[in-house]
């Protein structure tokens, strides 16, 4: 048995002469192995600020503004940086439509901090390796937001919550931008969609004339995923998109471009949908000859080019004027064919074209041969 006082000399690691029993050293291997184990020094905490970035841009969509931004990924000193949140502040200014110079102990002391969202939130607000933020400025009136300027800048905090620098500072005078234009007409081509629509009358307070510089397509093969598709300079009102496929439903809107920069954009139109049915044929084959050799008709023509070709068929007829059979049972793969009508005399070919959806093409202009 192990008595009291030689347990207690054990566990403040009193290693005088004492007689201990080998059962007793077994029981108490791991009390000592802990016990008087020795502590690591405790580490203090990394006050290293992070770095901080240089790339906020300011964007307006109707009476919204979307401040878009990267996060940084180190400390100053170079170290993989451990993030915790990023702060927003604003600095509301009375109506400049010119930059209006602020300095970083301004924002610090008079800059209101609208928004501070922890690492987890921001990834909702991601979009191609950056995030996008929108500030709804808090007017009753919306129209108000016109009346006013403001100023940005974003902070980042680390885990040990120590605060980064100011970003750099950007500067917005928000404009009544256009108002949405109207889709008038969609329709599908064989190689496009074409979009035709009409300017909008006025701006989104009421204002005339309409600010415009010009317009951006949106399209998405979803309402979910609409996204921009091309930008169009001027009073251009229409648009060809050909980076279409077949048998896809598509959906697109149109929204009026107010100003360069900072951009400004207007409410987008409504949106419409359409499906590429492929309902076109191709080409009518050209190049088409007939030549009689070896007991057999031998027909060769130009190659089409479709990408969705199936094949070719093949039409004889024993008078230009009569009826014209098909003598193919299935699409003929290659641009040549050899018949052998049924009797001898005169015969005329036609041949068409027809693509993996069966649309097939008219006729080619008719070639004779004599059969002999």
């Amino acid at each position: 048995m192990i008595r009291w006082r030689e347990f207690v000399r054990l566990l403040t690691c009193d290693f005088r002469p004492a007689i201990f029993d080998l059962r007793s050293w077994h029981i108490l291997g791991w009390v000592l192995i802990v016990s008087c184990a020795k502590i690591a020094d405790p580490q203090p905490p990394n006050l290293t600020p992070p770095s901080t970035i240089h790339d906020l841009r300011l964007e307006q969509r109707e009476n919204h503004i979307i401040l878009d931004f990267s996060l940084p990924s180190t400390y100053v000193d170079g170290q993989p940086l451990e993030l915790r949140s990023v702060a927003i502040y604003r600095l509301t200014l009375g109506r400049s439509d010119r930059p209006t110079s602020v300095t970083f102990g301004q924002m610090e002391q008079a800059a209101q901090v609208i928004e501070k969202l922890r690492l987890e939130d921001l990834e909702k607000w991601a979009k191609d390796g950056r995030y996008q933020i929108e500030d709804v400025a808090a007017f009753a009136d919306p129209n108000l937001i016109f009346q006013r300027s403001f100023v940005y800048a974003l902070r980042f905090f680390s885990a040990h919550k120590v605060a980064s620098q100011f970003s750099n500072i950007a500067f917005i005078a928000p404009i009544a931008p256009a108002a949405a234009p109207v889709l008038r007409s969609i329709r599908v081509t064989e190689h496009a969609v074409l979009l035709e629509w009409s300017a909008p009358p006025e701006n989104i307070d009421g204002s005339v004339p309409p600010r415009m510089i010009g317009y951006r397509v949106f399209r998405g093969d979803s309402i979910s995923t609409l996204a921009k598709l091309d930008d169009i300079e001027g009073d251009e009102r229409h648009y060809s998109d050909s980076a279409i496929v077949p048998e896809q439903i598509y959906y697109y809107a149109v929204q009026a471009r107010s100003l360069e920069e900072p951009p400004a954009f207007g409410p987008v139109s409504q949106l419409v949908s359409v499906t590429t049915k492929d309902v076109f044929p191709p080409v009518i084959p050209t190049g088409v000859a007939a030549m009689f050799s070896g007991g057999h008709v031998e027909l060769v023509w130009e190659p089409n080019s479709e990408i969705d070709l199936q094949g070719y068929n093949i039409y004889r007829s024993g008078a230009i004027e009569g009826t014209f059979q098909k003598v193919n049972s299935t699409p003929v793969v290659v641009n040549s064919f050899s018949d052998t009508p049924p009797n001898a005399g005169v015969f005329y070919y036609r041949i068409s074209a027809v693509d993996l959806k069966g649309n097939e093409s008219a006729s080619s202009e008719a070639v004779s041969v004599d059969f002999q």
